[in-house]
């Protein structure tokens, strides 16, 4: 639930979107970023977050749906 709300916060203070690389930029604990990844993935399956590529090996968007 806290990591839910760090995303949608930092989704929030960025006009809703951000990319994968920067939302894991600052963790630096291998639990951290699971518990982080897991949010994320929780997101995405309840539509709050759309996760999309544009191209291929590109950086993932992260959007507020």
């Amino acid at each position: 639930q806290e990591k839910m709300e760090q995303i949608l916060a930092t989704l929030n203070q960025n006009q809703g979107r951000t990319t994968f690389t920067k939302l894991f930029r600052k963790v630096s604990r291998r639990r951290e970023a699971l518990a982080l990844f897991l949010a994320l993935l929780e997101l995405i399956r309840l539509q709050k977050v759309k996760a999309f590529q544009k191209v291929p090996w590109g950086d993932i968007q992260l959007e507020k749906w």
